[in-house]
């Protein structure tokens, strides 16, 4: 738990926008990767995964992800879907994140003949 001015809150790391989301006095700020996260604060904004952060996460290399973005691949269905909030700057929703996963688990084979 972190506690800030008095009240109690769990850690979370949620991103929120600079723009319309200033800190009040006595909130800590902290910038992981070029996205902005305040400690203690939640809202209802969808989680959106750097190439990175995913990368850590999964265990997925970082060119292998953006391989994985090229136009041929995406044809042959490999990858996951991703926003492109730029020619340079891509992010994963967390529902294709979870789905991707959930699609790739291999459940053991029923060897009840052996």
């Amino acid at each position: 738990m972190v506690s800030m001015g008095g009240v109690a809150a769990a850690a979370v790391r949620e991103p929120v926008r600079l723009l319309d989301s200033w800190p009040s006095y006595g909130v800590r700020w902290r910038s992981t990767g070029g996205a902005a996260y305040l400690i203690g604060m939640s809202d209802a904004r969808p989680r959106l995964w750097t190439p990175q952060e995913l990368a850590e996460y999964t265990g997925i290399p970082i060119r292998t992800l953006a391989d994985w973005r090229t136009e041929r691949a995406r044809s042959r269905g490999l990858g996951l879907p991703f926003v492109a909030l730029s020619s340079h700057n891509v992010r994963y929703r967390d529902e294709d994140v979870e789905a991707f996963i959930a699609g790739r688990i291999v459940a053991p084979t029923d060897r009840a003949g052996d």
